[in-house]
């Protein structure tokens, strides 16, 4: 089953200078709501994958 994740950075409103994403290291100039450097592609990939992780080992969904 393939499941995606959207995650609302709207509210975020941050953009700065190119630095390296948190997850793939390429430049990005997105960052997270926590003001973290990361392309909102690899977040919301990365979300899934660890959402899938967790049903697999029996966590909370």
């Amino acid at each position: 089953m393939t499941t995606s994740a959207f995650l609302d950075w709207s509210k975020s409103g941050s953009a700065g200078t190119p630095e390296p994403c948190t997850i793939c290291g390429h430049p990005a100039i997105c960052r997270s709501p926590k003001g973290k450097p990361c392309h909102k592609v690899c977040a919301e990939s990365w979300a899934v994958d660890h959402q899938q992780a967790d049903t697999t080992k029996g966590g909370a969904a």
